[in-house]
């Protein structure tokens, strides 16, 4: 088929230029160590002794010093912190003997009090301009200094406890290249300073994964009134994750990841699947994954997966609107699939039937400034057209009403939109310790386009708009509501009716204690879904730890609240987080929800944290639930490790189909 064939040239022309791509990012050599005439940036927080050249200096203020290496010396903390004083002296007891000294390497991260920052209060109001004032100026140098993962404290550089297992995980973790950082910034040597995209600067180094956190300062030069030089200081975090899932000794998998390959900033993605049952009984879902080549905040994936059930290779390349500073988006995917699909029908059977696939899909996106260039909530007005083709080589029998969703294909859609975005810094929200950028501002777009299928052609047509921000005293706000559909004979089909919100609440304090309450409320309803089209009540969308293969329908209601309290307290070196739950649920199939069953529950649990070991949250939760249904699956206990979350943002996305699920 013609079809067929374009895909197959045009796959092979996009895995060349990946593996290309893949040798040149991989020979790039390790920088060299420094040497004693190499240069030292040192970020001294206030109240803070400092030893140079033998001499001991105090520091009223936060404070940057460039020093020559040889010159500096590990800092000692100001008066007034007891409880640090508590651990520093545990930390002299305990290092007398090796054993000693191993033990507190493991069980104890020194808290980074700061008398100043613990007498603020939640920072959720808007953010004020910090660089305005060097707004016009030029950028002489960038200064890039990156922190350890183990054994230093954030923005803190002068801390730095690289002895026992901090030794050990440090030298087996790769840091991130200066290279890597600086082109994740918006300006380069030479630019001049605007002080929004210095802001989004800082906000980008931030969402990466395997920064825990970034700040930028700018440094006056002696008699050079025009230029400054910016300095960002990173705190790295390990970049290897180890997970995977258990159903039974015979079925099980186990996933490595490695988000900062060789501190290149690329992911290498392994998994592992184990199926007793099954011929071959291993399978390999593989991931190879080039950030932002060559500053242009483009990313190329290539993916690999082998199993008994399925086998995948897929290449992407492309680019989003990660921040209101990028003009233009876009995309290419191209992907060949094999699989064995599971269905379940009333009866509690499960059939299976195999499809056979070539799918590809480019989109482009312009946006167009409308409000002032220099304005921090910048309002923009972003058009995109965008098309998919779907070509299947194996599948079930089709015809005009049975198993439309694996017609051959093909869907052009154009889509326009307005958005507005900007950010507030915060913490304690959904990350411990770390900086968070909060996402305010709208989004509004309409799609619409037309698809070509087998049997008949339709319209489709989608409309989605979007809030977030701070209420008075209250918290933080966000909605969004969604409605779309295939347009056929005049009437409706395949459409689907989403809204959310979420809320939470100001961070209150009780003596040393901080609280912070969470309320999700999700409502999504298919419309006039084909009979196989189902949602489920589980994950995100149902009851935390319960789940049934017959919690399905073509409607859902689903309530999530969390109250958080943040201990003051560490627990062999982790902060710890306490929390209480209520999820309720409810899934319906063409029936009236008066007419389905309510399920809920309720639970307890704690959320661990650490910046010198190797998880970066640790989730220890107990649920009760009422009442479920005979052979329902129900983790009351669940013990695990959680990735970094965050807010949706406002940003412009491809032109797509709504999902339903």
């Amino acid at each position: 088929m013609l079809l067929t064939k374009f895909f197959d040239i045009i796959f092979s022309k996009v895995v060349f230029a990946l593996g290309l791509i893949i040798i040149l990012s991989s020979s790039v050599n390790a920088q060299n160590s420094k040497t004693s005439d190499e240069l030292d940036t040192l970020v001294i927080k206030a109240h803070t002794y400092a030893y140079i050249d033998q001499q001991r200096h105090y520091f009223h203020f936060d404070t940057a010093l460039i020093l020559p290496y040889w010159k500096t010396r590990r800092l000692q903390p100001g008066t007034g912190e007891r409880e640090s004083k508590l651990y520093t002296n545990l930390e002299y007891r305990m290092e007398k003997t090796k054993v000693g000294s191993e033990l507190f390497g493991l069980l104890f991260s020194i808290p980074n009090y700061d008398n100043t920052n613990q007498k603020k209060k939640d920072i959720l109001k808007k953010k004020e301009n910090a660089f305005q004032k060097y707004s016009g100026r030029r950028v002489r140098n960038i200064i890039v200094k990156r922190l350890e993962s183990f054994g230093t404290h954030f923005p803190d550089t002068n801390y730095y406890n690289n002895t026992g297992f901090n030794k050990l995980g440090n030298g087996v973790h790769a840091l991130t290249k200066r290279w890597v950082i600086k082109k994740n910034l918006l300006l380069k040597e030479g630019d001049l300073i605007v002080p929004r995209e210095v802001s989004e600067s800082e906000r980008l180094v931030r969402r990466l994964p395997y920064i825990r956190d970034a700040k930028i300062y700018f440094l006056s030069i002696p008699n050079n009134e025009e230029q400054y030089d910016l300095l960002i200081v990173t705190k790295d975090v390990w970049s290897i994750e180890i997970d995977g899932g258990y159903s039974s000794p015979t079925k099980f998998n186990v996933i490595i990841d490695e988000e900062n390959l060789f501190g290149l900033g690329n992911e290498l993605r392994n998994k592992i699947l184990y199926d007793k049952s099954r011929t071959p009984k291993v399978g390999y879902e593989g991931r190879y994954k080039i950030a932002n080549i060559k500053h242009s905040f483009v990313d190329a994936n290539f993916d690999f997966a082998t199993s008994a059930t399925y086998k995948t290779v897929r290449a992407d390349i492309g680019r989003g609107f990660v921040s209101s500073e990028i003009k233009t988006a876009g995309g290419l995917s191209v992907e060949h699939t094999e699989r064995i699909n599971f269905r379940l029908l009333d009866s509690g059977e499960n059939i299976e039937f195999f499809t056979k696939y070539n799918f590809a899909d480019a989109w482009f996106a312009k946006g167009f400034d409308i409000s002032s260039t220099a304005a921090f909530d910048k309002k923009r007005m972003l058009l995109g057209i965008g098309g998919s083709a779907i070509d299947y080589i194996k599948r079930p029998g089709v015809s005009l009403d049975t198993n439309q969703t694996f017609y051959n294909k093909k869907i052009i859609l154009l889509k326009a939109g307005f958005n507005k975005r900007n950010y507030q810094k915060s913490g304690l929200v959904l990350q411990y310790g770390a900086t968070e950028d909060i996402p305010i501002g709208y989004r509004f777009d309409v799609t619409f386009g037309k698809e070509f299928n087998e049997y008949h052609n339709r319209y489709y047509w989608n409309v989605s708009f979007s809030k977030g921000g701070f209420l008075f005293r209250k918290g933080y706000l966000k909605y969004d509501f969604a409605i779309g559909s295939f347009v056929r004979d005049g009437g409706g089909e395949q459409g689907v009716l989403k809204t959310e919100v979420r809320f939470f609440s100001n961070l209150y304090r009780r003596s040393r204690w901080a609280f912070r309450h969470f309320l999700k409320v999700g409502y999504t309803h298919g419309l006039r879904r084909y009979d196989d089209e189902y949602i489920h009540l589980r994950n995100e969308n149902g009851i935390r730890g319960l789940n049934d293969r017959f919690f399905r329908g073509d409607k859902r209601i689903n309530i999530k609240a969390e109250s958080v309290a943040f201990s003051p307290f560490h627990i062999l070196g982790f902060k710890t987080a306490l929390f209480a739950f209520a999820d309720v649920g409810i899934i319906s199939d063409r029936r009236s929800f008066l007419k389905s069953t309510l399920y809920h529950g309720y639970g307890i649990g704690a959320r661990l944290h650490n910046d010198n070991v190797i998880f970066d949250n640790i989730l220890i939760r107990f649920a009760f639930y009422p009442a479920t249904p005979n052979g329902s699956n129900q983790n009351a206990l669940d013990f695990g490790s959680r990735s970094r979350l965050r807010l949706d943002d406002f940003d412009f996305s491809r032109p797509e189909v709504l999902l339903f699920r």
